[in-house]
């Protein structure tokens, strides 16, 4: 696993995208990272999005594109103090909990627009999202997988979000 993803999806990637998201047949906004294997995905989408930073992959600083298990052997107690601390960033970027807090920002600022939205971003920022809206502690980041190329569902009443699983396509 490598702490960025910055190519486009495979095709099979977008395909199986396409698939997972057949039922949004019209998003009322389309919001994107600002990353350009974000904004191909959403163009494979047949979107035209708008980019917004909060959504922004992590900033992992010097580690940025560098395999996890490659850092577990080079620097083990910086990157467990990392897993181990929310707030900690050894790698000289953002932690955890400044990510976590610029997609909550986000959250909360538009709780009440209605509408569907689609968000393409990546899976750091996808399980930040979950775990704020669970209002659950960071520290479970590493125990949530989120696919590349898969859909999750966050709704709004206008006064909460909340998680929403749906059944497949």
């Amino acid at each position: 696993m490598r702490l960025t993803s910055e190519g486009p999806l495979e095709p099979e990637q977008s395909e199986k995208l396409v698939q997972c998201l057949r039922e949004i047949r019209h998003a009322d906004k389309v919001f994107s990272a600002p990353e350009a294997s974000c904004i191909e995905t959403a163009h494979a989408l047949s979107a035209q999005p708008e980019i917004c930073p909060a959504f922004r992959d992590v900033d992992y600083g010097r580690w940025k594109s560098l395999a996890l298990h490659d850092l577990m052997e080079s620097e083990p107690d910086a990157v467990s103090a990392w897993l181990g601390d929310p707030a900690a960033a050894p790698h000289g970027g953002e932690s955890l909990v400044d990510a976590g807090a610029r997609i909550s920002d986000w959250l909360s600022s538009h709780i009440d627009h209605g509408g569907h939205c689609l968000v393409v971003t990546h899976p750091t920022i996808i399980k930040l999202a979950i775990l704020g809206v669970l209002s659950a502690p960071l520290a479970s980041t590493d125990r949530i997988d989120v696919d590349f190329a898969s859909a999750t569902y966050l709704n709004s009443n206008g006064l909460r979000w909340s998680l929403r699983l749906r059944k497949p396509v």
